[in-house]
């Protein structure tokens, strides 16, 4: 008994049934694709693992949409650390800065420097506002024309706005350093203190740091 040549293969390739080439082509397209599958899988990988990194970012600077309670988003973080480009330095706890995320794709938002609270400028009596200029002017001082990078970003209480630590582009964390000058108190989050002295017979007098 012989043993078949290539064109009697080919042949008998031809002989077979259309539902038989079919089934033919399928094995073989089924093997094409697992192989794509399996030598695309690591770059998928690292790719979907950038993007839900990215994503955080987008939905704690995002205000809630329906179905998204303000615990669940203040509940997300993202470690860091995360490269900023300061666009205004609002007063001396709170930035705007601008975050690149991808090729070609930035996010803006409002960040509250964790663990300080300053005067604020639009202040209640004369005093609070100076201070607030004076806490401005040292924050921007701090910061200089570096980026800033921000670590523990969660969701703020006014959505909008991201918490964090911040350092500046040299590594100095900026909440401390603003301790440190006077300029700021500790802040846990809870009801803010008033910044003028409401038992004192002239109410825009309030004493931060060397502002007075």
């Amino acid at each position: 008994m012989g043993t078949a040549g290539p064109s009697d293969k080919m042949a008998g390739a031809g002989n077979r049934s259309p539902r038989d080439r079919e089934g033919m082509a399928a094995t073989v397209g089924g093997s094409c694709t697992a192989s794509e599958s399996l030598l695309g899988k690591n770059s998928s990988d690292t790719i979907m693992r950038a993007l839900r990194q990215i994503f955080v970012v987008m939905l704690i600077a995002m205000t809630p949409v329906a179905g998204r309670s303000g615990p669940a988003m203040a509940a997300e973080t993202l470690e860091g650390p995360v490269r900023a480009r300061v666009i205004e330095v609002v007063d001396g706890d709170s930035l705007r800065v601008v975050v690149h995320v991808w090729l070609g794709q930035h996010i803006e938002t409002l960040v509250r420097i964790r663990g300080i609270d300053t005067p604020e400028r639009q202040g209640t009596c004369p005093g609070e506002k100076a201070a607030a200029a004076a806490a401005t002017a040292a924050l921007s001082r701090m910061i200089g024309s570096g980026p800033v990078v921000l670590s523990r970003i969660a969701g703020d209480k006014y959505f909008g706005r991201v918490l964090a630590d911040v350092a500046s582009g040299d590594g100095v964390p900026l909440g401390p350093a603003m301790l440190q000058s006077g300029l700021a108190r500790p802040y846990d989050g809870g009801a803010r203190r008033p910044w003028c002295d409401r038992e004192k017979a002239k109410p825009e007098e309030t004493v931060v740091g060397n502002v007075r």
